[in-house]
């Protein structure tokens, strides 16, 4: 999403237009009940990911592997971050494992989440599982243009530049 400007001489003003990119982008469905990324709401930021219905989760060491039954193909310059969707940690009180996970536009295998138990009780457990086997929404995806890639320079010391001191976790004090 990004903002283009152009001069209009007979308003003798510059005119501000929002250009929406748009991404077509190749799915494979893999399982029975798999389903592409849908936006809950035209509004919405991201799109949301199922677990295809009958989806049982694979544990890994306190974690849980969930196969979202999909590949996408994204493009070159681009990248997918998922996050969880609001709701994961109210009714499973559980999170993804890796916080935000990012799918570079190399990555053509099978999308999957890990979710991170935040201390099941029974209910919790039972409830997800159920969840995953009804096709629940557990995350969402974001489709982003990759960032400015960065020339590293080896230096001594940053000369003059500013040190606001205090360390890690200083400012606000």
């Amino acid at each position: 999403m990004s903002f283009a400007d152009r001069y209009n001489p007979d308003a003798g003003n510059w005119v501000y237009a929002y250009i929406k990119p748009q991404l077509d982008l190749n799915i494979i469905l893999l399982r029975e009940g798999a389903r592409e990324p849908q936006l809950g709401d035209p509004k919405a930021a991201c799109y949301d990911l199922y677990c295809p219905p009958g989806t049982v989760p694979v544990e890994r060491n306190g974690n849980f592997m969930v196969p979202l039954g999909i590949k996408i193909e994204i493009p070159e310059g681009y990248h997918a971050k998922i996050y969880p969707r609001s709701s994961l940690p109210l009714k499973f009180n559980a999170t993804l494992g890796n916080c935000v996970g990012i799918i570079d536009s190399g990555f053509l295998d099978e999308w999957q989440l890990i979710i991170h138990p935040g201390g099941w009780s029974d209910i919790d457990m039972y409830e997800f599982l159920e969840a995953c086997e009804s096709g629940a929404k557990l995350a969402q995806v974001e489709f982003v243009q990759n960032g400015v890639k960065a020339d590293f320079h080896f230096v001594d010391s940053f000369g003059d530049a500013y040190n606001r001191g205090g360390g890690f976790g200083s400012t606000g004090r």
